[in-house]
């Protein structure tokens, strides 16, 4: 009769985090950088500053909100929204699958593993992220001259929207550029009545 393997426990599963755990964290960070710069590097140019600062995580998409005029800080929520969720994901599954192998077979485990608290952190800075990330969207094109409709595009694929401003013929404007909603401009004022004459003497 042909036994069926039980496969991976848990013990074998954190092993495998703590194998591979470094690996996924310097993946991540590559990642971050690559496509920061690939995404970055043209904006930062046209607006006077330095390309290669789009190689800094965190730190690019501060650079980014303050060519839009918003706070440096903005950005920097945005940076870790992206970076820390996933390199706390690695230690938040170790150590959840660490805890699980201490626990006795067959029973239901009682309680919350250790670290599993990081999980409300990961949420609050993901929320304050999404927030700063379309409020920066949206500085980010007006100060290239750009409808506000793109911000949905740099929200939603920033990947493809971002390069096309950095490295398109979008020209910068500044962050006090008037707002492009893609409707007609409105009429010219009518002109002022002129003044009633004098009285007579």
């Amino acid at each position: 009769m042909t036994q069926v393997s039980p496969g991976p426990s848990p013990a074998d599963v954190a092993r495998i985090f703590e194998s591979f755990g470094p690996f996924i964290a310097i993946w991540t960070l590559a990642f971050v950088i690559g496509f920061g710069a690939l995404m970055f590097w043209g904006i930062l140019s046209k607006a006077g500053r330095p390309g290669w600062r789009s190689l800094i995580p965190v730190y690019q998409w501060g650079e980014v909100a303050a060519v839009a005029g918003k706070p440096a800080w903005w950005g920097w929520v945005i940076g870790l929204s992206q970076l820390l969720p996933s390199i706390l994901m690695i230690f938040i599954f170790n150590s959840m699958f660490s805890w699980l192998s201490t626990q006795e077979p067959g029973t239901i485990p009682v309680g919350m593993p250790p670290g599993f608290q990081w999980f409300t952190i990961v949420w609050i800075v993901g929320l304050a992220g999404f927030v700063f990330t379309i409020l920066v969207a949206i500085a980010v094109a007006r100060a290239f001259g750009q409808r506000d409709a793109w911000a949905a595009g740099l929200v939603l694929l920033p990947i493809v929207f971002y390069p096309i401003i950095g490295l398109g013929s979008s020209v910068y404007v500044g962050p006090n550029a008037p707002r492009q909603s893609g409707l007609p401009p409105p009429p010219p004022p009518y002109p002022a009545p002129p003044p009633p004459p004098p009285p007579p003497a």
